[in-house]
């Protein structure tokens, strides 16, 4: 198995070890992958198809990068619950695994994770007279008028849509820290919490990113108001 640097995820060692290799078969990406670490690649090799081979090997990892969560830009699974999960590692930016790296886990129900921060939208429908989020809003509180911040499109511009009348949007937010990756990701709301009061869970699916700052409020930012979360919240993204 090889060595890990310490403070270093295996993503990140898998990704240092693989970003200029090829293989001729992409689905043999996986198994090249968990035999470098040393894992027993059975599983792997007995699933199905390509896309339940990388399915196979986030199951095998378990413990999943914080930002692998925010990657925009590549291309994810269509396999209910892995939709967050990247086909291919090294289609992310570096710094999607040198966040916090030890606390997400990915299990036959999601991936399990515990964001800074998180909102969930409020009369989103009847506040925005639009097919679609707006590029630029401001989040502000429902109760007390505070004002959270702003989010604003990425670079890919991709239109959020409105979820239904009786759907629940949630935005879930990482620090900022690290490169020019997104650090917010809307989430539609398929299950409300589950556990105790103490160890809640809500479930849901990214529909989109943006950027998110604490920037003041312009004149002519449309308003979103919102109800901050507990940051203790638990969130399974499917």
């Amino acid at each position: 198995m090889r060595v890990m640097r310490e403070g270093w995820s295996p993503f990140n060692v898998i990704f240092t070890a693989i970003e200029h290799r090829t293989t001729s078969k992409v689905e043999d990406v996986p198994l090249c992958v968990a035999s470098l670490l040393g894992f027993d690649i059975a599983t792997i090799a007995h699933a199905q198809d390509g896309a339940h081979r990388v399915k196979a090997f986030y199951l095998l990892m378990r413990v999943i990068p914080d930002g692998v969560l925010w990657v925009e830009d590549a291309e994810k699974l269509n396999i209910v619950p892995f939709r967050w999960a990247p086909i291919s590692i090294t289609a992310c930016p570096q710094i999607a695994f040198l966040d916090k790296w030890d606390e997400d886990i990915c299990d036959e129900q999601g991936l399990h994770v515990r964001p800074p921060s998180s909102f969930m939208l409020k009369s989103l429908a009847a506040s925005v007279p639009l097919d679609a989020l707006p590029g630029r809003f401001c989040l502000v509180d429902a109760d007390s008028g505070a004002h959270y911040g702003a989010l604003w499109h990425t670079k890919d511009r991709r239109a959020v849509p409105l979820p239904g009348p009786d759907q629940k949007m949630a935005i879930i937010c990482r620090s900022p820290k690290r490169g020019m990756m997104p650090n917010a990701a809307f989430v539609l709301v398929t299950a409300d919490s589950t556990g105790t009061d103490s160890e809640s869970e809500i479930t849901g699916m990214v529909v989109g990113y943006r950027f998110f700052s604490s920037q003041a409020r312009s004149p002519e930012d449309t308003v979103i108001y919102c109800t901050p979360m507990a940051e203790s919240q638990r969130w399974c993204i499917t």
